[in-house]
């Protein structure tokens, strides 16, 4: 059986890990050997930089106090021709790697990887520190995304920002949720993700999500037992669904 990649993206608070944790389990179960991969861009290389960045550009300017100064600040630094070139090439090339290491290398050795965030959320946080419009954004990410493993389903949890800013107390402010919401559902539109409703309960939202994928496989032509059924409907075999 072909292994997989399959994606989920959305902002903080939309309930990406709710959903990565029981898709891994099920698949699993159904003899794909799954793994959960975290695949967002990290700080490694980067960091002392950025640590230097923010303490000579930032001066204490915090996002949690206020987000729209603080990222104005950000934009505003970044979008130096030379400070901007640099902040981008080095963080692409590292989180290049990052991909390559974290996602290929266990396609190639035959894993299934259910990635919780890829290419479009980081490049989409990355946008919006650069204070790029949404063409820019799409160029920007599908020059990368073209040398990356391309995802066989990538799900889009939608939540309103009102929604999300309550399920956490580490998202900065509403703001921040609203410049990445809107640029996220645009690209999925365009992108053909399969997008669920953040507003639901964990236990719908998985029921979603689980006949969301079944018919999405189906169609593929790809029947995992107890996940996906020839007719693209719900299989009846719920035990399947934590």
């Amino acid at each position: 059986m072909k292994n997989l990649l399959i994606t989920f993206s959305g902002t903080d608070g939309s309930g990406k890990t709710a959903l990565v944790t029981p898709l891994v389990a099920a698949l699993n179960s159904a003899g794909l050997k799954a793994l959960r991969v975290w695949g967002s861009y990290e700080l490694v290389a980067m960091k002392p930089i950025v640590a230097l960045g923010s303490s000579v550009f930032l001066r204490g300017k915090s996002a949690s106090r206020d987000y729209n100064d603080y990222h104005a600040t950000i934009t505003t630094t970044i979008r130096r021709p030379l400070a901007g070139q640099v902040y981008r090439s080095l963080t692409l090339a590292e989180y290049y790697l990052q991909i390559q290491f974290g996602v290929r290398r266990r396609l190639l050795a035959g894993r299934t990887v259910v990635a919780d965030r890829y290419t479009f959320d980081s490049l989409l946080n990355m946008a919006v520190n650069l204070g790029y419009d949404y063409d820019a954004y799409r160029t920007m990410h599908n020059r990368f995304a073209a040398h990356c493993p391309r995802p066989d389903l990538s799900f889009f949890i939608d939540v309103p920002e009102e929604i999300a800013f309550k399920r956490k107390d580490d998202i900065p402010s509403i703001d921040y949720l609203r410049k990445r919401r809107t640029l996220y559902q645009r690209f999925a539109r365009e992108h053909d993700f399969i997008v669920l409703d953040g507003r639901k309960g964990i236990e719908p939202l998985r029921a979603d999500m689980f006949q969301a994928l079944s018919q999405a496989l189906s169609q593929k032509g790809i029947i995992i037992p107890g996940i996906t059924s020839p007719s693209g409907k719900t299989p009846a075999v719920g035990e399947t669904r934590p």
